[in-house]
């Protein structure tokens, strides 16, 4: 008998087409993954164009966020950047819009000091995965001045998201319409109706949420705790500094190697900030945070500040940090079904199945994190639709299932 009832997945009936509403990293990698299995998939976006939202930085940094000791989340780290270095190899082999390097990761705090070395310790990961190297070590691999000691991550490098996202798209089974903002998803007839803000409706009997924070908007999600959160990355011409990057540096912030002539770093962090405005004090943060790893080169830059141009966007973040992916629960049903945790956290239901909404699926809040998380998550979709084995271990996808905020509600007397 399951002590998580709540988590056991549906067996879905065959589909020949499925509808993916959101076209950033979540939306294309899912779509793509089912397109690859022969299902038609149709792609609707709210923007005239793929990746115009949190994924349509020029570039973004690929490497796992590793806690001291192994989490759920580092394991969805590692195993997603196995999977995605493997699916960009396959799909740009030349590395066109992307670069496999390492990631070197400074401690620009005594408190991230303190944890690397307790990272290092532990010895939780294998040396092909993380590695440590003192400061002189760092200046030398990186060919100019770094600030502290750091860690060299090894599953990593750089990716062009808006590039990835149109390559993942090109695929004969794939469908795009932008200009689609989902506007209503109503049940008809055992298929879902959707209706797009131009007045456009679709349906099929599978359809997967991919549109970040927007996702809760909708009756059928709306219990998602999703929250945007503002970034803005920062550009200048290559041609500012005679000091050219191979590896992607990261401390506060990050910075790419150059690509298309152009360096990339940031981002911001800013919580509570709603403006879609590129700023002078976001740019001066990044920069800030820049000389904090890599001294030298900020110097440089900070002569050509004057050119600076950027780009804002909006992760999408949960709680707990992890993504939401799997089937969407039915809330009211969910609620009722399971209401005796309210009273007891622990109470079993030998006899209650999980309460879905029949076709209906997420795949949102990856955060910072969508280019180790997302294909994974698209691939781990595309198996549970099409009744394949599933590409990991149940565990991690209970920590993944939207359900899980009913229940975490629930045993807290919240609703």
């Amino acid at each position: 008998m399951s002590t998580s009832p709540w988590f056991a997945l549906p067996y879905p009936k065959p589909t020949k087409h499925v509808i993916v509403s959101g076209a950033g990293l979540a939306g294309c990698t899912t779509a793509w993954a089912l397109a690859q299995r022969g299902v038609k998939v149709t792609v609707l976006d709210a923007a005239s164009a793929p990746a115009q939202g949190g994924s349509g930085n020029p570039q973004g940094a690929l490497y796992a966020k590793l806690s001291v000791t192994p989490t759920k989340q580092s394991e969805l780290h590692i195993c997603g950047s196995h999977y995605s270095l493997n699916l960009l190899r396959h799909l740009d082999p030349e590395q066109t819009f992307w670069s496999e390097c390492d990631v070197m990761q400074i401690a620009t705090s005594s408190a991230e000091l303190k944890r690397q070395t307790n990272l290092l310790l532990h010895n939780a990961y294998p040396a092909d995965v993380v590695g440590g190297a003192n400061q002189s070590a760092l200046t030398d691999l990186i060919q100019q001045p770094v600030t502290a000691d750091g860690l060299i991550m090894k599953l990593a490098g750089w990716v062009s998201p808006a590039e990835f996202c149109c390559a993942l798209l090109e695929h004969p089974n794939i469908e795009w319409h932008g200009n689609s903002r989902l506007v209503s998803l109503q049940q008809d007839n055992g298929e879902w109706q959707l209706q797009v803000e131009s007045g456009q409706q679709y349906r099929s009997g599978t359809v997967i949420l991919c549109h970040a924070d927007a996702t809760k908007q909708l009756e059928q999600t709306q219990h998602l705790p999703l929250k945007p959160i503002r970034g803005q990355v920062s550009t200048l011409p290559a041609s500012v500094t005679d000091k050219h990057l191979q590896q992607v540096v990261c401390g506060e912030g990050y910075i790419s190697p150059p690509y298309q002539d152009q360096y990339c770093f940031g981002a911001t962090f800013e919580l509570h900030e709603q403006s879609t405005c590129v700023t002078a004090s976001a740019h001066q943060t990044n920069l800030d945070n820049l000389a904090k790893i890599l001294p030298e080169l900020a110097e440089d830059f900070v002569k050509s500040k004057h050119l600076l141009t950027g780009r804002v966007s909006f992760r999408c973040s949960t709680p707990d940090y992890l993504p939401v992916v799997g089937p969407a629960p039915d809330i009211s049903a969910t609620l009722q079904r399971f209401a005796p945790l309210r009273k007891d956290r622990n109470w079993q239901f030998p006899e209650t199945e999980p309460a879905h909404l029949p076709g209906l699926y997420v795949n949102c809040g990856h955060g910072s994190k969508g280019l180790i998380t997302t294909p994974l998550c698209g691939e781990y979709l595309a198996s549970l639709i099409c009744n394949e084995p599933l590409p990991l271990a149940k565990p991690l996808l209970d920590a993944l299932n939207p359900c899980r905020f009913l229940i975490k509600d629930l045993i807290r007397k919240r609703i």
